[in-house]
């Protein structure tokens, strides 16, 4: 399904992958680094699974190497890679290495998912911005206890977006959550990230700052006393087909991310909090309600 709605037959270049693999790039080291930290947990992510997802994520750097190599790109890749198997880490083949890669590559290009990782992170700190403004709309109480604990939404947001949250939650939970980013585009990570929160909302309002942050880096492993992770993937299913967004956020995640000069400049490949996120543009406006138009609906 994901193969159909990345629509990877249209765009796929028989015989490119294996072209791409001919030479390395800057971002190599950087991607041997980050490749065995992708599922540590799972011991079937062995050896011969993380040289496939090595030339995966180097094909594509050498490919549009305007965007390279980020942290975060190697977690998106690697769901990809597990899919392509069937859901779960067996003996790789080159079919669904070169598979993983094109919806790869159509789930950045066309799915406008590479805005995440160019340089100066344009299309993060829009969304940054938007649930910003999501969260005092819908979740008022959380967004001032936040305040209240000096806790800004980048501690987690940063982990949850640049992995479409498969470092942060279980996988289970993180394959219902893609079924709505991939069928329904990108703009669904905003209702789902609010619907997570509420479910958690009444444990996160007893917490002090270093409790909340260490319980988002714990997320992913904790046990269920203190969330139902089996109800997040059903509610954000939900709150994708019935959140309205504000017009005035909505306007601003469909504005195109500008390729000024600074995207094609020669950068260092680190993370986002290893770099400045530069103000975008303006963004406040007037608020009225609309959807983002799905990338999917006819």
């Amino acid at each position: 399904a994901w193969r159909v709605a990345l629509n990877v037959e249209g765009h796929a270049k028989p015989g490119l992958y294996q072209e791409l693999q001919n030479s390395d790039n800057e971002w190599i080291h950087l991607i041997e680094i980050d490749v065995p930290r992708t599922f540590p947990e799972n011991p079937a992510f062995d050896e011969a699974q993380q040289r496939c997802l090595l030339r995966i994520l180097k094909a594509y750097a050498n490919l549009c190497a305007d965007v390279g190599y980020c942290q975060g790109m190697n977690f998106v890749a690697g769901l990809l890679f597990l899919v392509a198997q069937g859901g779960e880490f067996s003996e790789p083949t080159p079919e669904t290495e070169e598979e993983t890669f094109w919806m790869f590559f159509c789930l950045m290009e066309f799915g406008q998912l590479n805005g995440f990782y160019r340089r100066s992170f344009p299309l993060l700190k829009r969304y940054l911005w938007a649930f910003d403004e999501l969260i005092a709309i819908a979740l008022p109480e959380l967004q001032e206890h936040f305040r209240k604990e000096n806790l800004q939404h980048s501690v987690y947001l940063h982990q949850w977006f640049l992995t479409l949250f498969v470092s942060s939650l279980p996988l289970p939970v993180v394959l219902v959550l893609w079924d709505a980013i991939v069928c329904g585009g990108l703009p669904e990570i905003l209702p789902i990230s609010i619907a997570v929160l509420q479910l958690l909302q009444q444990t996160l309002l007893t917490m002090k700052f270093e409790d909340i942050a260490s319980f988002f880096k714990m997320l992913k492993s904790r046990e269920h006393e203190d969330c139902d992770f089996e109800s997040i993937g059903r509610i954000a299913a939900i709150s994708s087909a019935h959140f309205c967004i504000p017009k005035h956020v909505a306007e601003v995640l469909r504005r195109p991310i500008p390729l000024t000069s600074d995207h094609l400049m020669e950068r260092s490949p680190q993370s986002p909090t290893k770099r400045m996120l530069d103000s975008d543009e303006d963004m406040t406006t007037t608020a009225n309600t609309t959807t983002v138009n799905s990338p999917c609906s006819t």
